[in-house]
């Protein structure tokens, strides 16, 4: 048995880095659930707090930014806006990227972030912003009057058939009417964060139901354009959520709501120079229309039931953070298993859902309203894509490189599961398990004329392996320029190679060719070489004993004995 000790250095599985252009914090654990007729997500435990993670920066290092934004990297876009009966989720979609977003600049000026650069030691590419950031974060409205709704009290002489907008306020303060009123006015991008999208204004007229007189905001200039307030405190807007969310019983779409934010608040930072490409895909956000009459009706409390979830991120509102790394972190492994075992028939609105799903072999959150998604177009179908990054590249030998620009052999894998390992992504389709299971088999390898055999599931499974303790493996594989199994140097975790569809009917079943094992620099454990004829046994058994994350300090915890951890190869089978 071959046993690996996973820790956060060169050898281990480790953490894959993210976008998070800012302070966020990693929460330990996650669990996704069935639950009812819903899919429902609630944290396991209490959640422990980790420091820097390769990349994910803990908020208590205001000084330290991971840059979301990149010369490839497009900003997420609304596509539109559609119609739709009693639905708040626009306005609440607003009011929880605000919380999100001020409670990141409390941590450190949104404005103090640092551009990322690629480099592998083989090739290099360089990141940008979209665009610059001169002003301190504050409210991302528009100073022209056109982009705010008009306010108006709602009361026993108003003629409610004709209302095309009721909103309760009941129990809010003049303050708390005026965030309301800041958010359903236009979005203004101020920042270079995913959250930070344009939003039209979500009505003209909407009438407010409260004990308080609305004021006439369109005549209060000062609010608008001279010195208004500073935002208020994130603890403040939250409390401003859970507020209005109990008063009007929007339990459900709150959490419709928060997937939307958990779905784009983050973006894994590739770990191939082909990866690159993934942070140019086009990303559509899809909301209903704010509409609402439900605030007249005296029994609404008994329209909809509180549901366990939004008890969950009520209390503990870095849930919604959590749950962006899961989706993050398993989304582009459904894209590359289904490149790998394709599945038919997965909607546009439904790919994000759908891909995360078959990652993970469970079910997983999902909307309450059909018109409330976030897609990726453009990765529905990529049987006929072809995926291509700018970049430096000093070697072009394994590349396929014309003026600068690097195109994909094939679907390029952009991620590997760190946060959520093991994860038993082909634990239906791969007896044997693979690296993603933390318990698999080398079976044994075809030999013809001294070289080993295997299809491309079992050829990654060995270079994985041998990457861990030390090793490269170079290969050859069909209708590919590839010479060498890549792993980057953060992680030590093999990336599986998927040549191009359209030249194989079967991709699982492609020919490889390890044509040698090469001890590299830093060896950490000694393995014998299992693809030579004169030693082949039956096959052998890899797991992953144990895991250590980064601590606060930037240290990884260490064992004291290797010896106890590193078993090598004493215990084959055959």
């Amino acid at each position: 048995m071959i046993t690996a000790l996973a820790s956060a250095n060169s050898t281990n599985l480790g953490f894959h880095p993210f976008h998070v252009e800012g302070h966020c914090s990693f929460l330990s654990q996650v669990e996704v659930r069935n639950g009812d007729n819903r899919r429902n997500f609630k944290p396991k435990t209490n959640f422990v707090w980790l420091g820097e993670v390769h990349g994910i920066i803990n908020a208590r290092e205001p000084t330290h930014f991971i840059n979301e934004g990149t010369s490839y990297y497009k900003k997420p876009r609304l596509v539109g806006i559609d119609e739709r009966s009693e639905s708040q989720h626009a306005l609440l979609v607003n009011l929880i990227r605000l919380y999100h977003l001020t409670l990141l600049n409390e941590e450190g000026d949104l404005r103090n972030v640092k551009n990322i650069r690629y480099d592998d030691g083989h090739s290099t590419a360089h990141t940008s912003w979209p665009r610059e950031i001169g002003e301190k974060w504050n409210w991302p409205n528009s100073s022209s009057s056109e982009e705010y709704p008009e306010f108006i009290s709602l009361d026993e002489t108003s003629e409610q058939q004709s209302h095309s907008m009721v909103l309760d306020f009941t129990g809010l303060s003049d303050e708390e009417i005026t965030i309301m009123w800041r958010m359903c006015s236009r979005w203004c991008q101020r920042t270079n964060f995913k959250l930070d999208f344009e939003l039209p204004k979500l009505a003209s007229r909407i009438y407010c139901k409260s004990s308080r007189t609305m004021p006439n905001f369109l005549e209060v200039e000062e609010v608008r354009t001279r010195n208004p307030k500073r935002i208020p405190k994130s603890s403040q807007i939250w409390d401003l959520i859970v507020k209005y969310v109990r008063r009007n019983r929007l339990e459900s779409q709150a959490r419709s709501s928060c997937l939307v934010i958990s779905h784009i608040m983050l973006s894994l930072l590739p770990d191939t120079l082909e990866g690159l490409s993934f942070l140019s895909e086009r990303v559509e956000i899809h909301l209903p229309s704010l509409f609402s009459l439900r605030q007249l009706s005296s029994d609404k409390e008994e329209n909809e039931r509180m549901l366990n979830d939004w008890r969950q991120i009520e209390k503990y509102p870095a849930i919604i953070f959590n749950y962006g790394l899961f989706v993050a972190n398993c989304f582009p492994i459904g894209l590359m298993k289904r490149e790998l075992f394709p599945t038919e028939g997965v909607h546009e609105k439904d790919l994000v859902n759908a891909m995360v799903s078959y990652a993970t072999g469970i079910g997983v959150a999902s909307f309450d309203n059909s018109n409330l998604f976030v897609s990726y177009p453009n990765l529905v179908d990529t049987k006929n894509r072809v995926f291509a990054v700018k970049a430096n590249v000093e070697e072009e030998k394994g590349y396929s490189v014309e003026n600068d620009i690097v195109s994909s052999f094939g679907f390029p894998c952009f991620g590997n599961p760190y946060l959520f390992h093991p994860l038993h992504t082909f634990k239906n389709e791969i007896e044997q398990g693979t690296p993603h299971e933390g318990e698999f088999m080398l079976k044994k390898p075809k030999i013809e004329n001294n070289k080993c055999i295997l299809n491309l599931i079992d050829a990654w499974s060995y270079a994985w392996t041998y990457r861990i303790g030390g090793y490269d493996c170079h290969i050859e594989i069909d209708n590919s320029h590839l010479f060498k199994a890549f792993a980057p140097n953060e992680s030590s975790w093999t990336v599986i190679y998927l040549v191009n569809k359209k030249k194989t009917d079967n991709l699982v079943e492609s020919k490889v060719t390890i044509t040698k094992i090469e001890k590299r620099k830093n060896s950490f454990f000694k393995l014998q070489d299992f693809t030579k004829p004169d030693f082949s046994p039956s096959c052998v058994e890899v797991v992953v004993k144990k895991k250590y994350p980064i601590d606060t300090n930037k240290s990884v915890q260490k064992l004291q004995n290797w010896d106890n951890i590193l078993d090598g190869a004493k215990n084959l089978k055959g």
